[in-house]
């Protein structure tokens, strides 16, 4: 055989056998996919084990969902973060007697500074430095003037002022309105203001005269030329005692008695007893009146009893309510009373559901204090002992009829108020004026302070101006007229 065509014979055999061994589907990784029958649902997607020229690498790949990554996400309730709460700082409380920091209820409050007490809205130098009676102030001294007429007390700011009634004149036929102002050592500032110039009586109560912190506002009844047909007002007056305007009659046509008036968040609430005189016959009522700051109408009058009133109501301000007591019957009657205690939010709407009844006893002339914990009630049983009840904050008895202290003689009135720690309470004995004070539990804190021996007087109106009290009385002086009424005030420092 020749060798040269047998080797030409087997080259050919090899090619043929590569030839045949192709794959036409399987494409030349180095060249392009040129078969245009791959038309399945991948079609554009490259084969498995080469990149997608269209995609940028993984790290470079941006939120798919088109949210911030975790780290950036805003808060989605669209609340605000808590906020630190505030800290005392050194320009935090920067006003004059007032640089003392303190937070309270995650607010920044500024108190006055150590040695000056709260007055008001000023901080002053303290009243007092020990305990007692100050010396007897004469206020005026005219002929003919009703020592039982009552007098009012309130403090606005660094002043307070007395109003009382008097008729300047002997033998006078009608009396009128007085204003005396004091500052905090109890110096008279200026003259007795007239404040009323009427052909009749005008008549106050023993808390007729209240003060919001800018103004004074005044209850008082205004007598006619017919017996029992007296109109009820509020006037307001400035710290100088000038007039800032008079009410409409809040009632018109009634015997009115003891007018009652605080100072609240809405205005002013007002109570006193009425009642329409029909052919000699009374049938006294307790009513209660919100008014606006400028003395309209806001709600009321009602009706605090269910029978026939007996003792005027009692009411005083408790940070967002008003605290009322009186002395009612408790049948048709008009046989048996007994002393109710309610509350009354700032538009003259009960938060008790019904009057709650005080004590077991019979007691009459009641009085209402708040202690910060604990309602007191003092009154009078049998017209010689001296009665405490409490109540908690939610109206629930916790003293009932204990006994403060005995009179040697008769006594139909009293006064009492709170000091800040203790019982204020003054009353007629004998031929003395007594003041003592009691701690919440009914305990004497002293012995009483016998004053004003040897006259005739009227029981001293009390009132709490902060840091001290004041009292104010009438004497009758017998010589040399036998109804010569004066009037006199005095401070006292408790304990």
């Amino acid at each position: 055989m020749n060798i040269r065509t047998s080797l030409s014979t087997l080259l050919i055999f090899a090619l043929l056998a590569a030839a045949c061994s192709d794959d036409p589907d399987t494409p030349n990784p180095q060249d392009p996919d040129t078969d245009l029958s791959d038309t399945g649902p991948d079609a554009n997607e490259p084969d498995a084990n080469e990149p997608d020229a269209n995609e940028p690498d993984a790290e470079d790949t941006p939120d798919v969902d088109g949210e911030p990554d975790a780290d950036d996400t805003p808060d989605v309730d669209d609340e605000p973060d808590a906020e630190e709460p505030p800290t005392c700082q050194e320009d935090s409380c920067t006003e004059a007697g007032r640089t003392r920091c303190e937070v309270v209820d995650d607010a920044i409050t500024c108190l006055c500074d150590e040695g000056l007490v709260e007055v008001g809205d000023q901080c002053l130098e303290p009243f007092c430095d020990a305990q007692g009676l100050s010396e007897a102030q004469l206020l005026a001294d005219t002929s003919n003037t009703n020592v039982y007429t009552p007098r009012a007390i309130a403090g606005l700011g660094a002043t307070y002022a007395v109003v009382w009634s008097d008729d300047l004149g002997e033998n006078s036929t009608n009396t009128d309105l007085y204003m005396a102002r004091f500052d905090r050592d109890g110096q008279q500032i200026g003259d007795n203001i007239a404040l009323t110039d009427s052909p009749f009586f005008d008549e106050i109560g023993p808390h007729a005269l209240a003060s919001d912190g800018e103004v004074f506002a005044l209850a008082r009844i205004e007598y006619s030329a017919t017996q029992n047909k007296e109109s009820l007002f509020l006037e307001r007056f400035d710290a100088q005692g000038q007039s800032l305007g008079v009410s409409a009659p809040l009632v018109e046509d009634r015997a009115i008695v003891s007018p009652n008036l605080v100072a609240t968040d809405q205005g002013w609430l007002l109570s006193w007893k009425e009642s329409l005189v029909e052919g000699g016959d009374y049938h006294w009522t307790h009513r209660l009146a919100a008014l606006s700051s400028t003395g309209e109408l806001l709600a009321g009058p009602i009706d605090l009893t269910t029978y026939q009133a007996d003792a005027a109501p009692h009411m005083i301000w408790v940070e967002d309510h008003a605290a009322l007591v009186w002395r009612g019957y408790t049948d048709a009657a008009a046989e048996n009373d007994a002393t109710f205690f309610q509350r009354f939010d700032a538009l003259a709407e009960p938060l008790d559901e019904a009057p709650i009844r005080v004590g077991e006893s019979h007691s009459y002339s009641p009085w209402v204090m708040w202690t910060g914990d604990h309602y007191a009630i003092v009154s009078i049983h049998n017209a010689r002992y001296f009665l405490l009840n409490t109540l908690d904050a939610d109206g629930e008895a916790v003293l009932v009829d204990e006994d403060l202290t005995t009179t040697s003689a008769n006594t139909y009135d009293t006064h009492a108020a709170w000091t800040g720690d203790a019982i204020a309470l003054s009353w007629r004995d004998q031929r003395a004026l007594i003041l003592q004070e009691f701690d919440p539990s009914g305990a004497p804190r002293d012995e009483p302070i016998a004053f004003e021996q040897g006259f005739s007087t009227s029981v001293p109106t009390l009132a709490n101006l902060g840091d001290f009290m004041a009292l104010a009385w009438m004497r009758i002086d017998s010589a040399p007229n036998p109804m010569n009424a004066q009037l006199y005030m005095a401070t006292y420092c408790a304990h």
